[in-house]
């Protein structure tokens, strides 16, 4: 494996983004929070960038970028598909492999639970060999016949293994934007509900003061009538 451009070592050149983000708003902070993990890794990461896009939020920040923009995509209704995350993944690997790029990150956001998301960035490519060595040093020995070949069944489960991490992430960021989501639009009903309370009793204060008034005054035209 360790011959396999997909596992390779950095080898320096264009690193590309990709950023994914809701379609839509209402959901807090959330967005705000993978714009911010992106603009960080930007700074941290040497050389040229490129953007690949996922969500309308996303291509709307961008909008007047100078960056370099390779794809806009929307996530439409529904959930994520594996066809949707599979497309994804082999337009960043082809660029890869034809050098185009020389590393893929993906920015998303973590689902933890509906109060918590957590805005990540992980390196998709080059794949990590971290581990391979104490792998190997545990497998069996003995001869083993791959078809077609060793380096086609290779090729084909990177392949697949980078597919899974975009899908596992596109499905991470879908489960987090519906838990930001329900979050702020629980506090939003609640902030309406605090307003409306305050307001009727605002209301209520001004009401029993013009009444006092008024019979304030009619009290006094009375005395006046009286005099």
């Amino acid at each position: 494996g360790e011959g396999h451009p997909l596992m390779a070592k950095y080898r320096g050149g264009k690193t590309e983004v990709l950023l994914m983000t809701s379609d839509r708003g209402l959901c807090g902070s959330f967005n705000a929070g993978l714009l911010r993990k992106t603009e960080a890794l930007m700074r941290e990461v040497d050389g040229e960038v490129r953007l690949n896009l996922v969500g309308r939020k996303a291509a709307e920040y961008f909008k007047r970028s100078s960056l370099e923009v390779t794809a806009r995509r929307s996530l439409g209704a529904g959930r994520p598909t594996y066809d949707f995350a599979a497309a994804i993944a082999s337009a960043m690997i082809d660029s890869y492999l034809q050098g185009e790029i020389g590393e893929v990150y993906m920015v998303y956001s973590v689902f933890r639970s509906a109060l918590t998301q957590v805005p990540t960035a992980q390196r998709v490519l080059p794949l990590s060999t971290e581990g391979e060595e104490e792998e190997r040093a545990g497998a069996g020995e003995g001869e083993y016949l791959f078809e077609p070949s060793e380096a086609d069944v290779l090729e084909s489960l990177l392949r697949k293994y980078v597919e899974v991490q975009v899908f596992r992430a596109l499905l991470e960021t879908a489960a987090s934007e519906h838990g930001a989501r329900m979050t702020a639009m629980d506090s939003a009903s609640k902030n309406a509900s605090e307003m409306i309370a305050s307001l009727t009793l605002t209301y209520n204060r001004l009401r029993q003061a013009a009444i006092t008034t008024e019979l304030m005054e009619i009290i006094g035209g009375a005395e006046a009538l009286k005099g």
